[in-house]
């Protein structure tokens, strides 16, 4: 189950870049039955030449 986790990560972080030229990545996700997500320490780039751009280092994403 891990594994297939794993891949989908990977999946949609490509179709992103992809898409935006923006690539990203983090070194933690903490889902919450609570309302938000927490990543941390989230690393921006271009897509294409790897420049970077950015770092967050806590993004908390809050829903409803």
């Amino acid at each position: 189950m891990q594994k297939l986790i794993e891949e989908k990560k990977i999946f949609i972080i490509n179709m992103i870049g992809e898409k935006t030229g923006i690539e990203f990545n983090y070194s933690s996700i903490s889902p919450s039955i609570f309302k938000h997500i927490l990543i941390k320490d989230v690393s921006i780039k271009d897509y294409l030449t790897k420049e970077k751009i950015g770092n967050i280092k806590e993004l908390k994403v809050e829903y409803n």
